[in-house]
């Protein structure tokens, strides 16, 4: 068996009944990280596949799951490629350099300048990974070879080795100076960190603090510089300072186009921009999120015999205290106060819990009959309908949800569709019509990859939301000058879009739009594979609001070219971020088996047979083929035909 073989059938034994999945649960590593890695099981060992940035496969590196006596794990390598490249160094430089890091095929794609975490531990790596960073890990501290820190010359890295294990960081960054890398530091555990103490160790101790204890480990962490020419006394340290850095995140990061600054939007973002380290993207969602809740059952958009209302359900996405997700919100609400004091003081509030706390929060009024059979009000209700949830933990709201018995998603459901929000209990059969509810949710990557199930995805819940990756878009260390900015010209304007919107207008079609919409609609509509696809399943649905909003803004009843393309820019966005979240995953099991199989083949591909022996006799020829013509349809693999004397045969890989 070859090594690209091993992988294979170790990472489907791995999955499929070994109940090895356990073990990364424990160290609260999300399946989905294993099975990007791609990571097998073997005899009472894991198997991590160290690979060339290329992709290529070069050796095989197990670590046994058992602890010996004095709490190690055991580790080897269980073979190599027979083309290694020398090391170039030492008594031998010709021969192989066999100490190869895990999960350099990171590496390709990667914008330059981009930040990469090197790590001296893979359940270190793959726990940076789920925090959103492009990881490394190098197998052993101090060892880096030169031909592989060659691999990191465009990018940034931050080497975050053991707890006692500074001093061989400190020798592995020298090393990739030497190998041309510009922007080196290590990260310095504090004085009272126990020895050995590692990443993934505070993964567990701490989930739901991590994100924000790693990210300050890595802001932190100190630039290292070519030794001086001088010698040095024994033991005497290299002198480092401390800077502030800004923490890339993995490419490819979406990118807004300049169509969604559109009218009053853009002049909205051109004034609030330079004063906040806020993303554009992060107030551009809470501008047309709050505006399209001010409105109310204003203006809306008929689609059959549906009434589309303009709210909106935003789920901002980025790192914790790193993604500016709170600052954003903080002019938008200053100008709709402006315009609209009473809903910003009354009806924008947070702590979703329950469906029935929702419901209570937009109310009908409630009769009833005292002893003597006449009718009382049991409860006025809510006279204003409109309510702005603006929830900065959507993460607890995801966990809230998971509770058997809790009405929450049901409800949130029900009121991005019609506003008719019920939950029939014996006691208590509480109901709201016609509310207008708004979201706005803040959350990182690894805790919606963690906290979303699937059952909220495939239910709808997902599709409701536009996902937006959201980040610093650059350091003001005084905090910016908004203040000072003259807002007047832009809150006269939102102020008259606001009077027109809450009129009962209805949002047609002008020529201009009208003309492009069906080349558009049908595109959107289709139906998508995966947790991808489950999450972006109301494209159109999301685009008409969208652009609803930008007409209603623009004092338009009809939705016109300059509106769409701004709504189109923003979803496309969206789908961008989702992507970047969820990943490329069919949904298909067979597909997605056959697909992590070819990717781990690489550049040497799978033959049909190779392909059907990974699932033994338990899938027919033809349930395979169309996994495989689903794959080729979407343009996620290619397919070649090879002589062998006879019938040709296939061979597929996977489109790069």
């Amino acid at each position: 068996m070859n090594l690209r073989e091993k992988v294979v059938r170790t990472h489907q034994a791995l999955l499929n009944g070994s109940g090895e999945l356990s073990y990364f649960a424990e160290r609260r590593i999300a399946e989905q990280i294993v099975k990007r890695a791609y990571l097998g099981y073997e005899n009472g060992a894991f198997l991590y596949p160290c690979r060339a940035k290329s992709g290529r496969l070069l050796a095989l590196h197990y670590k046994s799951k058992a602890r010996d006596q004095k709490g190690k794990r055991l580790q080897w390598w269980g073979g190599y490629a027979n083309d290694l490249p020398p090391k170039g160094h030492g008594k031998k430089p010709d021969d192989p350099a066999k100490i190869i890091p895990f999960g350099m095929e990171t590496l390709e794609g990667l914008e330059p300048g981009s930040l990469v975490v090197l790590c001296c531990g893979e359940e270190d790596t793959l726990s940076v990974r789920q925090a959103g960073y492009t990881s490394v890990s190098q197998p052993g501290a101090g060892l880096l070879e030169p031909v592989y820190a060659k691999e990191f010359a465009e990018f940034e890295v931050v080497l975050f080795y053991d707890a006692g294990e500074e001093r061989e960081a400190r020798k592995d960054a020298l090393r990739l100076l030497e190998a041309g890398v510009k922007n080196v530091r290590v990260v310095e555990w504090p004085p009272d960190a126990p020895h050995g103490a590692d990443i993934n160790s505070r993964l567990v101790k701490d989930p739901e603090g991590f994100e924000r204890w790693l990210s300050g480990m890595v802001d932190g962490a100190k630039p290292v510089t070519e030794p001086a020419a001088s010698a040095k006394r024994r033991g005497e340290q290299d002198r480092y300072t401390s800077f502030a850095s800004f923490v890339s995140e993995p490419t490819p990061w979406p990118v807004l186009a300049n169509e969604a600054r559109y009218g009053l939007v853009g002049d909205i973002l051109e004034a609030v921009e330079p004063p906040t380290e806020a993303d554009p993207v992060a107030v551009l969602a809470n501008l047309l999120a709050a505006f399209g809740n001010a409105i109310g059952r204003g203006a809306f958009v008929r689609v059959g015999a549906d009434l589309h209302y303009l709210k909106l359900f935003a789920g901002l996405v980025g790192e914790t205290s790193k993604g500016r997700k709170g600052t954003s919100w903080g002019p938008v609400r200053d100008l709709m106060r402006a315009v609209d004091p009473e809903w910003t003081e009354e009806w924008v509030l947070g702590g979703l819990s329950s469906g029935e706390g929702l419901i209570f929060a937009v109310r009908d009024r409630t009769v009833g009959e005292d002893k003597d059979g006449n009718e009382v009000v049991k409860d006025e209700g809510v006279r204003d309908k409109r309510l702005f949830v603006l929830e900065p933990e959507l993460a607890s709201v995801l966990k809230v949800m998971a509770r058997e018995g809790n009405t929450l998603s049901a409800i949130i459901r029900q009121a991005w569709d019609d506003g008719r929000l019920q939950v029939m209990t014996r006691n208590n059969p509480m109901k709201a019509t016609d509310a207008h509810v708004s979201i706005v949710g803040h959350i990182t990557r690894a805790e919606l990859l963690r906290h979303l199930t699937e059952t909220e995805a495939a239910n709808g819940f997902a599709n409701r939301f536009c996902w937006l990756m959201v980040r610093r878009s650059k350091q003001l260390p005084f905090g910016g000058e908004w203040h000072k900015v003259d807002t007047s010209p832009l809150v006269k304007r939102l102020g008259e879009a606001l009077e027109f919107g809450k009129g009962p207008v209805e949002i047609g079609w002008g020529k201009s739009a009208g003309a492009i919409w069906p080349e558009i609609y049908g595109p959107l509509s289709e139906g998508k594979p995966g947790l991808f696809g489950a999450v972006i399943g109301r494209a159109e649905a999301q685009v008409l609001r969208l652009a609803a909003l930008y007409a209603v803004l623009d004092l338009s009843e009809d939705i016109e070219e300059g509106h769409l393309m701004a709504a189109l820019a923003l979803w496309d966005y969206a789908e961008a971020s989702a992507r970047y979240v969820f990943g490329d995953a069919t949904g298909d099991a067979v597909a997605d088996q056959v697909m992590e199989a070819l990717t781990a083949a690489g550049a040497e591909g799978m033959t049909r047979t190779e392909i059907s022996n990974l699932f033994g006799r338990n899938r027919s020829a033809e349930r395979i083929g169309r996994a495989l013509s689903m794959l080729l349809n979407a343009g996620r693999v290619r397919r070649e035909h090879e002589e062998t004397g006879g019938r040709k045969a296939e061979r597929w890989y996977p489109q790069r």
